[in-house]
């Protein structure tokens, strides 16, 4: 349709098997993890041959798969678009942006989600490339690229973060927002999305933090709970752990609470009053 491709299959040359382009988004899971159910619905719409794949090897990330896919019906209301989230994106995320990426430059987006982010930076004009592992949230964010009219400007890639299956060093900077309280080894998402960057790139990340008054949070959560939540065992982090692992990536960081408040507070703020909350308490 037009230069994007819809419907297709890429080969590879030196062994026959195919991933599958749908509605726009590119599978590019690997083979233990595909979507057998989509994989065979393709090939029998295209009389193509189809693998047959073996048990799940990987519980936890099938899990994410089947949770998001669910969740993906809800998940820019009830997350989102929401007073905190999107306070959060404007200020913080908005102000890396601002600082760090220009029109034209070639963006990774890291658990991409629902496209929120990714949608934001490709209407200023930069090159984006989202994946995540669910491909039910990708098809939330196509059709927001889709409606904004930015499609030359965002593709998605159904991938897995522990292992990005794009080349290295191509990218002029990643960023992944509360994509490593979900996956088994945030070291290897660090590791991976590091390698697709030139060096010098610019990186931001943003998660869950264990902070002195993270029982608030709890607290409040257990009262007036704004969304449902499928995390790994250990979802909140410390800032050594995130000097450790980039580090280990060959990334100069700094780590500082971005979010010292329970979100709650910010459904009772104006727009602007949220704003300045967040930059004073940030």
């Amino acid at each position: 349709g037009g230069d994007e491709i819809i419907d297709g299959r890429l080969t590879c040359n030196s062994c026959d098997a195919w991933c599958r382009i749908e509605n726009g988004i590119l599978d590019l899971l690997p083979f233990s993890l595909r979507r057998q159910e989509l994989h065979h619905d393709f090939a029998r719409r295209y009389e193509l041959e189809a693998k047959k794949a073996g048990a799940v090897e990987d519980e936890q990330k099938d899990g994410q798969m089947k949770f998001f896919a669910k969740f993906s019906r809800t998940y820019d209301k009830e997350v989102a678009d929401s007073p905190y989230f999107s306070t959060f994106d404007r200020v913080v995320f908005g102000g890396w942006i601002k600082k760090n990426i220009s029109p034209g430059q070639y963006i990774l987006d890291v658990g991409c989600g629902s496209g929120v982010q990714s949608v934001v930076i490709g209407k200023e004009g930069i090159n984006v490339v989202g994946v995540d592992i669910s491909e039910e949230m990708l098809l939330v964010a196509k059709r927001k690229v889709d409606e904004s009219g930015i499609a030359n400007h965002v593709d998605l890639i159904v991938g897995d973060a522990e292992n990005i299956p794009l080349r290295d060093n191509i990218f002029d900077a990643y960023f992944m927002v509360g994509t490593l309280h979900h996956v088994k080894a945030p070291q290897m998402v660090v590791k991976s999305a590091t390698d697709k960057i030139k060096n010098g790139g610019a990186v931001f990340t943003s998660d869950n933090h264990k902070s002195h008054v993270r029982f608030l949070f709890d607290i409040l959560m257990r009262m007036w709970k704004l969304y449902d939540e499928e995390a790994r065992d250990e979802p909140l982090f410390v800032a050594r752990q995130f000097y450790d692992w980039y580090g280990s990536a060959g990334v100069k960081s700094s780590v500082r609470i971005s979010t010292y408040l329970p979100p709650h507070l910010y459904f009772f703020l104006s727009k602007g009053a949220g704003e300045s909350l967040l930059k004073i308490t940030n």
